[in-house]
């Protein structure tokens, strides 16, 4: 975890600490969430989750190791949509099954084998493959702790914004089920630096992956053509996710 993002959440940590003792009780734990809407039920899987050791507490070193969780919580919270558990699980057993891969290794793209498709109006991506995108991205920058400096507007004027959490990758596999956040403006749009754009996805995934074989994302991933249920003109600004499905 990246120096400032250490530093956020231990100070997260020590700001839900009510009442000093140097660990976060389910009820602590549940302050803000509660007040935002988050039924108790999902409060508590949040704590059992955080509390790695089960001494029904959570550590200050608990809570920063399981920060993205309490992030992506705390998003969920505000927002009255979330990640089909089935895709949740789906994104976390491509991580698990993948883990063991390092810096550089892109056959977790390639399970399909690949193939060569001529026409590019049959190169639409399934929802399967931009989670196999999405755990990639994921298991990149959780397990082998990789940082991407990308670039972000704030305002007018372009600036640095280094991309470590997990959150960052899956809220955008979250929007593509329902862009009504992004639409609406509450969340997304070139001033928001916690989502990855398929700029990014480009420049860190893409170009990487598929420069042996010159190929597309879609043929290094499919087995044979692909034909789509809707075309999406787009710029790279875009959510990836978001530019999925228009």
């Amino acid at each position: 975890m990246a120096a400032a993002k250490l530093d956020e959440a231990r100070s997260v940590c020590r700001r839900l600490d009510s009442n000093n003792d140097g660990v976060l009780s389910v009820e602590e734990l549940g302050n803000e969430l509660s007040d935002l809407g988050m039924p108790d039920a999902d409060i508590e899987r949040l704590f059992f989750r955080l509390d790695t050791n089960q001494d029904d507490k959570v550590s200050e070193e608990e809570f920063v190791a399981g920060y993205d969780l309490y992030l992506r919580s705390l998003h969920e919270a505000k927002d009255p949509w979330r990640m089909p558990p089935e895709l949740d699980e789906q994104v976390s057993g491509f991580v698990g099954k993948h883990a063991h891969l390092p810096l550089g290794d892109y056959t977790d793209l390639s399970g399909g084998g690949g193939c060569e498709i001529t026409d590019t109006a049959r190169r639409a991506m399934s929802l399967l493959q931009l989670v196999m995108v999405a755990a990639h991205m994921t298991r990149r920058v959780v397990n082998n702790r990789e940082k991407w400096n990308v670039k972000r507007f704030k305002g007018e004027t372009m600036v640095d914004h280094i991309v470590t959490s997990a959150y960052e990758v899956l809220l955008t596999l979250t929007l593509s089920l329902n862009p009504e956040p992004y639409s609406s403006g509450s969340v997304g749009g070139p001033d928001c630096p916690e989502q990855v754009n398929l700029y990014d996805t480009c420049e860190c995934v893409i170009k990487e992956a598929t420069k042996d074989r010159q190929v597309s994302m879609v043929e290094l991933m499919a087995e044979k053509e692909q034909l789509p249920d809707y075309f999406v003109s787009h710029v790279t600004t875009l959510l990836v996710a978001i530019a999925m499905i228009g």
